[in-house]
């Protein structure tokens, strides 16, 4: 640490010293603290190169994926998700490092699902690719063109190859994806289809070529866009040329977008592309929002800084955001002045990202693409040189990057495994049962379990314990302790905290452990790992570089790399897994049959119940007894199942009430009705309605008199003479149509 010596100067208060070196005495200690795992990550980080996960839209196989890997090259972890939400929320979350999406068709035009997501998440562009679209059709080994009668494939790939499907005559039939009608041909054996889809999704699924280009229009392109958690505007030199995505909204004035493109023009800055998207207020507002709020933390103050003109509170239905590329960098002088000149008279910019242009990468992707395609031609130049010495002197060697590895049970799971181990390792088997035909099929040796020592005797690396969760304690307690000493140990069971305690309490301390759990098996893994989600806790670990080849099998195998701790392992298996195996156990035990009326969601729940009840009851009791939260999970289901019923019975109630008040409701108005019409008739008989006045006869008037006044009214009768009395009016009979007696209702 150094001898700390007290400062010549004589000015310098002695009380002072002590707390100047405590706080330098606290410092060392941090820093010490925190220099090794630094040093050991940079030192890590310069000599290992870890996989790239990039996340693309689709199946394994697809033509996102073919244009990720003309891009990034074949070496990079390439993960499909179901949806393009799901692509960006991967970037994200940091569950892959980048994204690669497309953006426009030469034939489709824009994909506008995408535009509205690189709004909603903040991703940079970084690069872009231009993809040839190339269609081929493809079928199950020894198909041939004639046996075809329907084709599948996406909507799209099916109009653009419609010349094509005419001339063979076929039906057609309208899939999700172009890969994953290839994977269905290759998961159901239709011999009688075909799939029209990239020759990568052949390769994925084992399908043959029986055509490649059969698209009508050969200017099909595609340009993909290659997305990051962090820009490289900085990065990118003044020679390198240059491509800016910005989108702004300008206010609801005349000449606004003249006055926002004129930004650009007057400074010589060319156009590649723009396009207008409408969107929401409420999108509109959340935006001007999230742009205040980081210019107040970029100034420093909170105060909020105009964004332009016009009324956030009083927005029309449609808004549009305008989406623009030009050729220049963002800090290009230039390029700098023109989007502080737009920011001043829009209501919302935002640069989506500088990129090179024509597939160029610079920055953190492209070191890691040179890295890792340095070490791939290291392991290629040593397998050719491996080849050379075969050659020359005989018996081959072992390479010194290859493990050791001995599978403790071969059974399905430790087969399966042992297929894709030997891939990379030298792998021997042990187990109770005799598999020496089946070893020998997949080239590896087998040891009975009598011969347990001369199994442990090889100096293997890794022991791979692959047995059922209720046999794992009695089998590790079972082997010999000295023989494990300085390895690896791994188990592969779908519980974790369990295989955890047993191994730490059991192994020695020198064993390193790690606790896997591949969510896959021989049905979902039968065309490969890619994509499919590895679970792994590195328990406890001496030797990095052995732990790290060995999670390499899965990683080169594109699986999904998921590190968690066994506890949340667990928690989320009983909510997931465990969940699956008892809903599939229970709707077993009601014998549920095909129908000829089956909807798809019924054929889901067959096949839940068909895969399910497939495994032995011993994997399902494993997953209930060694995992706490399995009965929890149980719990609640039984108080989920409870709630629906007391929901069923508050609506049949609900409906026997609304019923039962609405006959009562029937029965009163039917009484005031009887009522009424008993009141009418009772009136209509003891008070009948006055007869109609009767006409007397006409009366003679004396002449009038030229005296009469011109005053008088001509129109107006004459009032009535003392004479003339009042006639009483005569009260006729009752009408035929009424009836005394009242109805009966």
């Amino acid at each position: 640490m150094g001898i700390i010596r007290q400062p010549s100067s004589s000015r310098q208060p002695l009380s002072l010293l002590p707390p100047l070196l405590s706080l330098i005495f606290s410092l060392l200690l941090f820093l010490k603290a925190f220099t090794t795992p630094v040093e050991a990550f940079t030192l890590r980080a310069a000599s290992v190169a870890y996989p790239i996960r990039v996340a693309f839209q689709g199946e394994p196989g697809a033509y996102s994926e073919k244009a990720l890997r003309e891009l990034l090259g074949p070496h990079v972890l390439a993960i499909g998700k179901p949806s393009f939400e799901d692509t960006f929320k991967s970037v994200t979350t940091r569950e892959v490092d980048y994204a690669v999406v497309p953006i426009e068709n030469s034939l489709g035009g824009s994909i506008h699902a995408n535009y509205d997501l690189l709004l909603r998440h903040e991703l940079h562009i970084i690069g872009e690719h231009e993809f040839r679209v190339e269609h081929s059709l493809l079928a199950l080994p020894g198909v041939k063109r004639d046996d075809i009668k329907r084709v599948m494939s996406h909507p799209q790939a099916l109009a653009q190859c419609d010349a094509y499907l005419r001339n063979m005559g076929v039906a057609r039939e309208s899939m999700y994806d172009t890969a994953g009608s290839a994977k269905i041909i290759a998961e159901q054996g239709l011999r009688d289809c075909a799939a029209i889809a990239s020759e990568l999704a052949g390769t994925t699924y084992g399908l043959e070529v029986l055509d490649s280009n059969i698209e009508d229009d050969d200017s099909n392109f595609t340009r993909f866009l290659l997305l990051s958690r962090q820009s490289i505007s900085s990065l990118i030199p003044h020679s390198v040329p240059a491509k800016t995505s910005i989108v702004f909204i300008t206010p609801d004035a005349p000449g606004a977008l003249y006055k926002a493109l004129a930004c650009f023009t007057l400074r010589d800055i060319d156009f590649c592309k723009i396009e207008s998207r409408p969107t929401s207020p409420q999108l509109f507002r959340f935006l001007q929002f999230q742009q205040r709020q980081m210019r107040s933390f970029g100034a420093g103050r909170g105060g909020e800084p105009t964004t332009g003109t016009g009324d956030d509170h009083d927005l029309p239905r449609f808004r549009y955001c305008f989406y623009l590329d030009f050729m220049a960098s963002q800090l290009d002088e230039p390029a700098r002045n023109a989007l502080l000149q737009l920011e001043e008279q829009s209501q919302y910019v935002r640069v989506l990202g500088s990129f090179p242009t024509k597939g160029q990468l610079l920055g953190p992707i492209r070191e890691s693409l040179d890295l890792l395609a340095k070490e791939s031609g290291e392991a290629e130049g040593l397998l050719m040189q491996k080849a050379t010495s075969m050659a020359a002197r005989g018996p081959p060697l072992k390479a010194p990057d290859r493990l050791k590895i001995g599978v403790v049970g071969f059974g399905k799971f430790g087969q399966f495994l042992t297929k894709t181990f030997t891939k990379f390792h030298d792998v021997s088997v042990v187990s109770r049962d005799d598999m020496t035909s089946v070893a020998a099929d997949l080239g590896v040796p087998f040891f009975p379990l009598y011969e347990a020592t001369e199994f442990f005797r090889q100096d293997l690396d890794v022991i791979v314990l692959s047995v059922s969760i209720l046999a794992f304690e009695e089998v590790l307690k079972s082997l010999p302790a000295d023989s494990l000493r300085g390895k690896l140990v791994v188990d592969v069971l779908s519980v974790k905290v369990h295989p955890k305690t047993v191994m730490l309490e059991s192994l020695p301390g020198d064993v390193d452990i790690i606790c896997t759990h591949p969510m896959f098996g021989p049905e979902s893994g039968k065309f490969g790992w890619q994509s499919l989600p590895f679970v792994y806790e590195r328990v406890r670990i001496q030797d990095n570089s052995r732990a790290e080849r060995f999670l390499s099998i899965f990683e080169m195998e594109r699986c999904k790399m998921i590190e968690m701790s066994c506890d949340t392992h667990d928690k989320y298996a009983a909510d997931s897994q465990f969940i699956t195996h008892l809903t599939g156990r229970i709707l077993g035990q009601q014998g549920l049959q095909p129908t000829p009326i089956d909807t798809r969601g019924f054929q889901s729940v067959l096949k839940l119940v068909d895969n399910t009840c497939r495994d032995s009851f011993d994997l399902f009791y494993g997953l209930f007894k060694y995992n706490k939260h399995s009965s929890d999970q149980i719990q609640r289901l039984r108080e989920a199942f409870a709630n629906v019923e007391r929901q069923l019975a508050a609506k049949e109630a609900y409906l026997a009430a609304r019923t039962e008040i609405m006959q009562d409701e029937r029965k009163k108005l039917f009484a005031e009705c009887r009522t009424l019409i008993r009141e009418a008739v009772a009136q209509s008989t003891t008070n009948p309605p006055p007869p109609p006045p009767l006409v007397s006869p006409p009366v003679s008037l004396p002449p009038a008199t030229t005296t009469a006044s011109a005053d008088v009214d001509e129109d107006v009768p004459p009032p009535p003479t003392p004479t003339q009395k009042k006639k009483a009016p005569r009260t006729p009979p009752p009408p035929s149509f009424i009836n005394p007696t009242p109805p009966k209702l």
